[in-house]
């Protein structure tokens, strides 16, 4: 590589880098919400040993993110307010983006990468790397998907390289903070290695095994955990709970079958793209497209088992928790193909009546996975990136048909030398179209900035300020962030829910003693709005309830007790005797 090649190398692996941490960054920044409330309470009482020692669930439940617990916890330390947590966000979401670059590198030539992977990261800031049953790659939060999606995606290129160690320590990273992607991973990167095949069995052995003994070390970690939660006597009733009462939307696919739509789309338009790509059977993107079966292979078996046979087992196994992921993985093929295309026209011969056929349906499907969502941005970028493709070979062939070959020649060079630096500016313009508001709505999206709620972080003051630290608080169990910010112990909630099945029926029995109702669903949660005196009394005499925790208006009914404090959202009762 001479050194003008070498500048300019560096010039683009930057300009990656910049725009995969800018597309973390559009994730915002936030820390304290959502499933932080559960994943980081055990990394709060490791920065504060003090607080939350009388709570349930913080004491005397099984946590299954103890990787995640740590590094939290650090990131807590670092910075309470909760900017260390964003800022390694950005970070994680951008090493697993400029990940995906690296492979596009590896599968297309080096000039044909960087565009393609700045129009996959259109499509990703358009689709949120979102998928069907409320799943998703990336989330606003930093959690510990997060970490187990980025490693996964820094796998994948180590992987279609033919690097299997450095892929197996990567795969181990993403099991490490994520046990369900470690099963689901494990066996499609099992399943891609029988599908390369070899001459000979210890030849098989030795690629299989430098890549799969990192993850099954780690496994062995979890194992304990996965059998207590899988062979308790009480684990087929658990299941029950977790999958149909507590994430429905997650594991109950009757019904939600057009969500897959946009993801089989992507089969079509990713794999139909590919078809000159993996012409060389032993090279990167044929390995790629194999790991994407393989991928493919795990995720409608456990759909098949799981939505036609009804095995409970299956269903929580969550096969298709990881179909973002492969749609990112087809949605890098489709746009590798489109810049090899667009940049190298002739490349365009290659593509025959089947694989035309494949994109064709694939732009369909799409287009109707847009109706569906009551949204067109997607198939319409997918549409013109595809037209743009087009486009460029049907020049191309006029061009050979029509054109005399002295100006040919010349328009041959020029495209040579600047059509790579045109396809990049027009894939980066088309991607700052879509980066860009996001970016804009990042200060009203981060909680780090803009704080939480004033009636709620008025409320947490007050508890931290002027409650015993020991203290037992009651609280609407449809509000997470009682316990986390308040830093009391709660009785229950219904965000902080166990997995191992004797600890998953003690929530069910505590949930229903605070809402007075059986629970068949998130809506029973309204039951708390009833709240009288005689269930108050039951439920100190249970769990040692100090003060009571109502919205209000609500604290009619408790004319008994005192107010200890209130605002206009919230009011607080003093149960105590």
């Amino acid at each position: 590589m001479s050194r003008l090649e070498s500048i300019r190398d560096r010039a683009e692996v930057a300009l990656a880098a910049v725009v995969s941490l800018l597309f973390g960054a559009s994730f915002g920044w936030n820390c304290g919400i959502d499933n932080q409330v559960v994943y980081m309470l055990g990394s709060l009482r490791l920065v504060h040993p003090d607080i939350l020692a009388r709570d349930w669930f913080a004491t005397s439940t099984t946590h299954y993110h103890p990787t995640f617990k740590y590094l939290a916890a650090g990131l807590l330390a670092l910075n309470e307010k909760g900017w260390a947590v964003g800022i390694a966000q950005t970070l994680v979401i951008g090493a697993g983006t400029a990940a995906l670059y690296f492979l596009l590198r590896a599968i297309v030539e080096r000039r044909h990468a960087l565009p393609g992977f700045l129009l996959l990261v259109a499509f990703a800031t358009l689709t949120r790397t979102r998928g069907a049953c409320a799943i998703f790659a990336f989330d606003y939060i930093l959690q510990p998907s997060s970490l187990g999606t980025a490693a996964f995606f820094i796998s994948v290129p180590f992987f279609v390289r033919g690097r299997w160690l450095a892929s197996g320590i990567a795969l181990a990273a993403s099991g490490l903070f994520h046990a369900n992607y470690l099963i689901l991973f494990f066996g499609a990167y099992a399943l891609a290695h029988l599908a390369l095949g070899a001459r000979d069995p210890k030849e098989l052995w030795h690629r299989a095994s430098r890549q799969l003994l990192p993850p099954l070390a780690v496994l062995a970690l979890f194992a304990p955990m996965i059998l207590a939660t899988a062979g308790a006597k009480d684990a087929r009733l658990a299941q029950e709970i977790y999958t149909t009462i507590r994430s429905p939307h997650h594991f109950i696919i009757d019904g939600r079958e057009r969500d897959f739509l946009g993801f089989i789309a992507w089969h079509l338009l990713g794999l139909g793209a590919a078809v000159p790509l993996t012409r060389n059977r032993k090279g990167s993107a044929a390995r790629l497209v194999t790991l994407i079966f393989a991928l493919l292979l795990v995720i409608w078996t456990g759909v098949g088992l799981s939505a036609l046979a009804g095995l409970r087992p299956v269903t929580q196994l969550f096969p298709w928790r990881i179909t973002p992921h492969v749609e990112l993985l087809l949605t890098a093929l489709a746009c590798a193909a489109a810049a090899r295309v667009i940049l190298e026209p002739s490349t365009g011969r290659r593509y025959d009546t089947t694989a035309m056929a494949l994109i064709v349906g694939g732009l369909g499907a799409l287009a109707l996975h847009g109706s569906v969502q009551e949204s067109a941005r997607v198939p319409a970028l997918a549409t013109a990136v595809v037209a743009a493709a087009a486009l460029s070979r049907l020049i191309y062939e006029s061009a050979q048909r029509f054109a005399p070959e002295p100006g040919l020649a010349r328009a041959r060079a020029l495209w040579q030398r600047g059509g790579a630096l045109v396809g990049l500016a027009g894939a980066l313009a088309v991607l700052l179209a879509f980066l860009v508001p996001r970016l804009g709505d990042v200060g009203r999206s981060s909680n780090v900035l803009s704080g939480l709620r004033a009636d709620e972080q008025s409320l947490f003051t007050w508890m931290q300020a002027s409650t015993p630290v020991d203290a037992i608080f009651l609280t609407p169990p449809d509000n997470e962030r009682m316990r986390y910010h308040g830093r009391r112990p709660i009785v229950v909630d219904w965000k902080s829910n166990p997995i191992v099945p004797g600890e998953v029926l003690e929530w069910v029995r505590r949930l229903e003693d605070v809402i007075g109702r059986k629970l068949r669903s998130h809506r029973d949660l309204e039951g708390y709005s009833s709240l009288d005196e005689a269930r108050v009394q039951a439920l100190r005499q249970r769990y040692g309830v100090d003060y009571v925790v109502v919205r209000r208006g609500q604290e009619k009914e408790l004319r008994k007790y005192k107010t200890a404090y209130s605002n206009g959202a919230f009011t607080v009762l003093d149960v105590r005797e």
